[in-house]
């Protein structure tokens, strides 16, 4: 960690890591996170943290001496944060930031939702068709993600049988699509099971972006919108 560098007023700073956390051995694509502990000087204005090469995806939250967040920032690839001079993140800047991380799951990090998405597009046959799949896939993903981001324990088997469930998800729509030249009666209660199965996708991913306890549920149904604008644009 020794590139990990924070720039108080011109006095730069490196962190000490308190715990890292590299995932399952097995599957390379998870996130990697790390916790940093550290001071900063007595007299600064403001406060950046500076290119490094070791975190991809980094979420930036300041903390004031009463433990309250007073700056959340995400970092992406590998860059430097704007420059944190004393004023405080509002609602409006965790909406904007947690809603573009929720495009940026679908386009262009999620082809898996995606090839789901498209698989549904093609069996739609009207728009009356094409809204209510939409919909149910949308409140069913949205259960999910809102209930196992609040807290909601899952069983560990089903966890790891998440990404294979999407995978099946995929291939039982292709399936129905090649099979069916009409949409059958089942393919709502279809999507709905296996928009809960996404939904516990997103939440995975939300955690390991990590959520802001002050803007929790602001970030939280920011992240579904920026799913639902992306879901909407490729539709």
């Amino acid at each position: 960690c020794d590139d990990i560098r924070l720039d108080f007023s011109g006095t730069i700073v490196q962190p000490e890591l308190n715990s890292l956390d590299l995932g399952p051995e097995d599957d390379p694509t998870r996130y990697q996170t790390a916790i940093l502990h550290g001071k900063s000087p007595k007299a600064h204005t403001r406060c950046q943290w500076l290119e490094q090469e070791f975190l991809k995806i980094v979420n930036l939250q300041i903390i004031s001496p009463d433990q309250e967040e007073v700056y959340v920032q995400i970092i992406q690839d590998y860059g430097s944060s704007a420059v944190y001079a004393g004023v405080p993140s509002s609602r409006w800047d965790i909406a904007v930031a947690y809603t573009y991380q929720g495009i940026l799951h679908i386009i262009p990090q999620g082809l898996d939702h995606l090839l789901f998405i498209i698989g549904l597009f093609f069996a739609m046959q009207s728009f009356r068709q094409a809204l209510w799949l939409v919909t149910t896939f949308t409140i069913a993903h949205s259960i999910t993600l809102i209930l196992v981001a609040s807290g909601m324990s899952t069983p560990a088997w089903l966890q790891v049988c998440v990404e294979p469930l999407i995978a099946l998800s995929i291939a039982v729509i292709a399936i129905e699509n090649c099979c069916f030249k009409q949409m059958k009666n089942w393919r709502p209660l279809v999507v709905f099971l296996f928009g809960l199965i996404h939904g516990m996708g997103f939440a995975s991913v939300l955690s390991d972006l990590g959520i802001p306890d002050s803007y929790f549920w602001v970030a939280l149904l920011s992240f579904n919108v920026g799913v639902e604008i992306a879901q909407i644009a490729v539709i």
